[in-house]
């Protein structure tokens, strides 16, 4: 019991320094999304958070780099939200698939599988015109990915739900820092196709009905056993605390 506890305060901590390492933050969008997953974060993409444009030209003065003209910072920074949108979306592709091979005959398999195609499909066509590479980590993403998706297939339903549950709400967290991140930049009106897809991107279902949500940062470090959050809050939690720190460096490489 002992040992269960400190691993889900330890999970608790890993997931806390994600967020606060700006991996993803509290994200939104017009139009309620349709579920708790995406609702449960507010409507980042609607609120103004400050002139996003004086924020990077003081930040690259600070720092010494070159300071960058209005059209390289907006590829820089599109590029990264796009770069992070084709990790995540050919991991769950990967994921889908792999689900699909071993579970013939289910439907929602196949259904999911393509979605998720399709929608990986839908972000590589925006990054040439951005002039953005694919990141170093999306073989890797592939193959863990595929990986978890076997895994899933071959789990009972409950711990199935629990992962999905963890990476539909790490995805939903991404995508909502993306728009929040658009709109603090004044790139929403500017770039309306770029919102669009991250809009879609963030309200795509991928966990089905019912499937729960992990246990906040709170609930694990109060946990003194594991029998407080179960096996399915902390397989929920990992996987949205792992989902998120590969996304944020997915951005920068």
């Amino acid at each position: 019991m002992q040992r269960a506890s400190a691993a889900a305060r330890g999970l608790a901590r890993r997931l806390s320094a994600v967020r606060s390492g700006g991996a993803a933050a509290p994200l939104a969008a017009t139009g309620a999304p349709p579920r708790a997953f995406a609702g449960s974060y507010g409507d980042a993409d609607r609120s103004d958070s400050g002139d996003g444009a004086a924020g990077a030209a003081a930040s690259a003065s600070c720092s010494g780099r070159p300071e960058e003209s209005p059209e390289q910072s907006k590829r820089r920074v599109v590029g990264g939200m796009l770069r992070e949108a084709q990790v995540a979306e050919a991991g769950m592709a990967a994921f889908f698939g792999a689900q699909r091979l071993l579970l013939r005959g289910r439907p929602d398999a196949a259904y999911y599988s393509d979605q998720e195609a399709a929608q990986l499909a839908r972000v590589q066509d925006l990054m040439p015109r951005f002039r953005t590479r694919p990141s170093l980590l999306l073989a890797a993403a592939r193959a863990a990915g595929g990986a978890a998706g076997a895994a899933a297939a071959a789990a009972p339903r409950q711990l199935r739900d629990a992962l999905l549950g963890g990476l539909q709400d790490a995805l939903t967290e991404a995508y909502n820092a993306q728009l929040a991140e658009l709109r603090r930049r004044g790139l929403s009106d500017e770039e309306p196709e770029v919102r669009a897809l991250l809009l879609a991107l963030r309200d795509l279902e991928r966990a089905p009905e019912g499937a729960p949500l992990p246990p906040d940062v709170i609930a694990l470090q109060q946990a003194s056993s594991i029998g407080d959050v179960g096996v399915q809050g902390v397989v929920g939690a990992a996987a949205k605390a792992l989902t998120l720190a590969v996304l944020g460096a997915a951005r920068r490489l």
